[in-house]
């Protein structure tokens, strides 16, 4: 714990007493048995329980410490961002943020609460560190839709559906929002330094991949394998008229017109830049074939980074699989013990400050 106490002095935004409490804090929950709890902490240090109640209402900034700690590790390696979403089971019906959330080991969504997490993987030495982790808010509720009554004339049935029409309706917040809103409060100090983006296709939205695109980094992730495509144009152009632009769907039963990249492990990687009407703008994509035992399994990967090389793309989709196995078991981790100690209104601030070999 030697090494903690440079690093918090190195904040300036962080007042002595803060230091020092955050000292005994990361101290004692490293040799902590049972639960955490303000009781459990105030019996295994020399702070009493309230102490630790009132700490906890006091703001930190996880995501500069942790930037800290990783800073001797940042200058070397090649680096990329990831982020994915853990559930967490949650009985009861007046905790914050609760709702329906997709579970990845059950395949379907159920009740309880969800952290979206941000985390930084070198890709070098096959690492993830993670950065920061955010509850995810639960919806709000869809408003109720006026109805009209039977005995009501249909003159009065048409003035009050244009009286519904002129009232604005106000957007909508959804989760995607809340992911990038995450994505943007806390990569701001690493804009220049990291480019790629890696997330599963959950995160292959429209919405998503613009928003990644404005704030500076391009997304690598997978799309369906149905996903609508289009070849670019290269041929001859006619002498009056539009210039053609493009040349037809993308269909893959045909790999013709892609570039065989490399064989890798058995499995024949294709690439190509073409175009997504979807996110309207030019995709490297990356198809993967496996053959085994008879049968033949793709994987249909893209970047917004045309000139990324198409083994970087499976290089950086597969790492991310490792935040995907750290952030599929959050009750082990340290973050989200404290987490549990925080009062509703700042669990959406608390940062997982630390980090997975």
């Amino acid at each position: 714990m030697h090494l903690i106490e440079p690093i918090l002095n190195q904040m300036s935004s962080v007042a002595k007493p803060q230091r020092k409490f955050m000292f005994i804090l990361l101290t004692a929950l490293t040799y902590l048995p049972g639960r955490v709890n303000f009781r459990n902490l105030g019996r295994y240090s020399h702070l009493n329980e309230k102490t630790f109640s009132r700490w906890f209402r006091r703001s930190f900034d996880f995501v500069m410490f942790n930037l800290l700690c990783l800073n001797a590790v940042l200058s070397n390696g090649e680096w990329v961002l990831a982020i994915d979403a853990s559930f967490a089971r949650k009985s009861g019906r007046t905790s914050y943020g609760l709702g329906w959330f997709w579970n990845g080991s059950q395949g379907q969504s159920e009740r309880g609460l969800e952290i979206s997490m941000l985390a930084l993987v070198d890709v070098t030495y096959n690492t993830a560190y993670t950065l920061s982790a955010y509850q995810t808010p639960a919806l709000p509720k869809a408003p109720k839709v006026s109805t009209v009554p039977k005995d009501v004339s249909e003159k009065d049935e048409a003035k009050a559906k244009t009286n519904d029409n002129k009232t604005p309706e106000e957007p909508r917040s959804t989760r995607i929002d809340s992911y990038l809103s995450h994505l943007k409060r806390d990569t701001n100090p690493l804009l220049g330094k990291i480019r790629y983006l890696v997330a599963d296709s959950y995160y292959a939205k429209t919405k998503f991949v613009n928003g990644v695109r404005e704030h500076g980094l391009h997304l690598v992730s997978k799309l369906r394998h149905d996903a609508d495509l289009r070849w670019l144009y290269n041929g001859e152009q006619k002498a009056k008229g539009r210039p053609r632009q493009y040349a037809g769907k993308v269909c893959f039963e045909d790999l013709s017109r892609f570039d065989l990249a490399e064989n890798v492990d058995g499995q024949r990687v294709y690439t190509a830049i073409v175009n997504s009407p979807t996110f309207k703008c030019m995709l490297r994509i990356v198809y993967v074939v496996r053959e085994e035992k008879g049968k033949i399994y793709t994987a249909l990967l893209f970047s917004t980074d045309t000139d990324c090389a198409a083994l970087d793309i499976l290089r950086y989709y597969r790492q991310g699989f490792r935040l995907s196995f750290y952030s599929a078991m959050p009750s082990n981790t340290l973050g989200c013990a404290i987490a549990k100690l925080l009062p509703k209104q700042n669990w959406g601030s608390i940062s997982m400050f630390h980090w997975q070999h």
